[in-house]
């Protein structure tokens, strides 16, 4: 007897004695989460036949994948196949006897309804493909599909794997199965556990009618040449009302099309970023988790430029699709090449395509902006600053206030450098730079642009002869040799100060009435306004503040107070490109806060910067000599 006799025999035992559906719902509970499926009619129906069950918590996951193992149960429940005879060892290695699967999987591979992968196995855990449904589902049919791989007229037919090639094509002829829009059966396309239940009730349905509706076959004698078989009705072919062919079964129902993906991937372009690397290498576009609803989906990028500025995206403002691979399980990509993009903006609308051949919409949605600053790409840098001692000199001030060291512009080869101080000392008089030979450095800041070195606290040294060495480090690391051509050499000759002395020190200054003396900002950000106050050390007669940083510019729209009386800033008390900023003829007691006001400071650079206060309490050529010892730091930096 052929399998498929076997089975139309099995099936008639079964589904004579026990009807397939009943006329009335039995009242079983309704999950809570089909109400928005196309499925909604055939899950209730095979939830109250008892065929299928949910996930948990009532529900029944209809955009859920099918496994494997969980169709052949549905199968077994279905056909009501006998469970209970199943061979004590297990037939496939990945499906042991204590499965929950076990007896079902057991009895639909007996009734040659589904078989295992190869090697042994079941594939249990897997998801179940398009074409492997129809398979399985035309053999619990009974129908001989020989060569009814000729019917196929799907467009992508060429897709469909050889040995179920005759199964989809006698379901396509037969009306059980339709395209989708684009008359696609995308036959590796994993079925979702809604699609399975609506054809699956759909098959088990044709085949009651087809067996109730046959009359009871009359023994006839070998001797008589067997009757020719009645012709089947054709399959009628409908319109449903989406536009789409539903073919009718051979027992005279209507069997409508199953169902295809026409839900396109959703793009989240926040959760897309991009590499800017130099030119001579691509540039590249990545995805974190979510950046795409879809596993699987192809991702796109269309370069677009609005050349009508109407701020729509259309098609002939798309040049040709990047290609950059497909999103992961969590919806995130891997990075993918967008080519070598020289330094400026450029706009992407980027889209997914599933597996279906749905893409998001190209449309501002998706509109993803980036900007690219790299060009030529560095070389590497592996010499060290050139360092000019003779561009250097010493601030010799008096006991109790600390020397000073700055550098004349060309003192540095390079713009921020760190310039360091070694005192030396000649240990073994070979006049030779030993390392022994070498104190701590002192960190004295980095150089300027024009390669100078502000005025700088070095130490407060007696009077005397010094030796020194200055080098000075890049930013690779590169740093000036520590030898005798860097050796600074100095004489010091102030002792106690005399009755006019230099300016006194301020006892506290710091931001926001703080001793801090360090503020955060943020990088390209609009931040809140804020303080600095500087604490007069001695009475100011006519005297001067002058506040120095690269962090920010200065201007107008900044203020001071004084004793609580406010000033306004006008553009001759900046300088320096905004850099600078001279408060003066200052005149105040002792302890005098003066409070600079500041108000939105931003910066585009990641980077801490220094600011430098220089003060003068009688003014400049007078008896008291500049003070420049105090110092802040001003850090950009990127919050959250």
């Amino acid at each position: 007897m052929k399998r498929h006799h076997f089975i139309c025999s099995l099936l008639a035992a079964s589904l004579l004695t026990t009807p397939l559906w009943n006329t009335q719902a039995n009242g079983a509970a309704v999950f809570t989460d089909i109400e928005g499926s196309y499925a909604k009619d055939a899950i209730v129906r095979l939830q109250n036949e008892g065929i299928i069950t949910g996930i948990s918590d009532g529900r029944f996951n209809p955009a859920g994948q099918i496994k494997r193992q969980d169709f052949a149960m549905i199968l077994a429940k279905a056909l009501k196949l006998d469970i209970s005879n199943v061979p004590s060892s297990p037939t496939f290695s990945d499906v042991p006897a204590n499965s929950y699967a076990y007896a079902s999987i057991e009895a639909v591979y007996q009734a040659g309804l589904l078989n295992g992968l190869g090697n042994g196995k079941f594939g249990s855990g897997q998801t179940l493909s398009r074409q492997d449904m129809v398979v399985t589902l035309m053999r619990a049919m009974g129908t001989d599909v020989t060569g009814k791989a000729a019917s196929l007229t799907f467009k992508d037919s060429s897709s469909i794997s050889d040995y179920a090639k005759d199964a989809v094509g006698a379901a396509q002829e037969a009306g059980f199965i339709v395209g989708d829009r684009n008359n696609k059966f995308n036959p590796v396309l994993q079925a979702d556990r809604q699609a399975v239940a609506l054809t699956a009730s759909r098959f088990l349905q044709a085949i009651e009618e087809k067996l109730t509706t046959q009359p009871e076959p009359t023994p006839v004698p070998e001797t008589e040449p067997e009757s020719e078989p009645a012709p089947s009705p054709t399959p009628s072919t409908t319109t449903n009302s989406g536009g789409s062919s539903s073919g009718g079964s051979s027992g005279g129902g209507t069997i409508p099309s199953v169902p295809s993906d026409i839900t396109a991937p959703s793009v989240n372009v926040n959760q897309i970023f991009f590499n800017d690397n130099y030119s001579g290498t691509q540039d590249q576009l990545w995805g974190e988790a979510g950046a795409v609803s879809e596993a699987g989906a192809i991702i796109k990028a269309y370069p677009w430029k609005d050349l009508n500025e109407d701020g729509k995206v259309d098609s002939n403002e798309l040049n040709s699709a990047i290609v950059l691979g497909e999103s992961l399980s969590d919806g995130s990509f891997a990075a993918g090449d967008i080519g070598d993009y020289p330094a400026g903006k450029y706009r992407f609308i980027m889209t997914a395509t599933d597996k279906a051949g749905n893409e998001t919409a190209r449309d501002v949605a998706s509109l993803l902006k980036i900007k690219l600053v790299h060009n030529e790409q560095p070389v590497l840098d592996v010499e060290a600053p050139m360092v000019d001692v003779s561009k250097f000199k010493v601030i010799d001030n008096y006991n109790d206030t600390f020397d000073q060291i700055e550098g004349d512009p060309g003192a540095v080869g390079e713009e921020n450098a760190i310039v360091a101080f070694y005192k030396w000392t000649d240990l073994n008089g070979n006049n030779i730079v030993d390392e022994e030979e070498l104190a701590s450095p002192l960190l004295l800041g980095p150089s300027q642009a024009d390669g100078s070195l502000p005025p700088t606290i070095l130490l407060n040294l007696p009077p005397g002869d010094y030796r020194f060495v200055i080098t000075a480090k890049d930013q690779a690391g590169n740093e000036s040799p520590r030898d005798t051509a860097h050796v600074f050499t100095f004489t010091l000759v102030k002792g106690e100060a005399p009755v006019d002395i230099p300016t006194a020190a301020s006892s506290h200054f710091g931001f926001d009435g703080k001793e801090d003396k360090t503020k955060y900002l943020q990088t390209e950000y609009q931040n809140l306004p804020f303080t600095l106050d500087y604490s007069l050390g001695e009475e100011f007669v006519d005297g001067t503040i002058e506040y120095s940083t690269d962090a920010f510019k200065f201007s107008v729209d900044d203020s001071y107070v004084i004793n609580g009386v406010p000033y306004s800033i006008d553009d001759s008390q900046i300088s320096n490109d905004g850099h600078t900023l001279k408060l003066d003829k200052l005149n105040s007691g002792t302890g005098t806060i003066v409070t600079l006001k500041l108000g939105n400071k931003m910066n585009d650079v990641r980077k801490q910067y220094d600011m430098f206060i220089r003060v003068d309490a009688d003014g400049n050529g007078l008896a008291k000599s500049e003070y420049a010892e105090d110092r802040l730091i001003i850090n950009f930096t990127i919050f959250g």
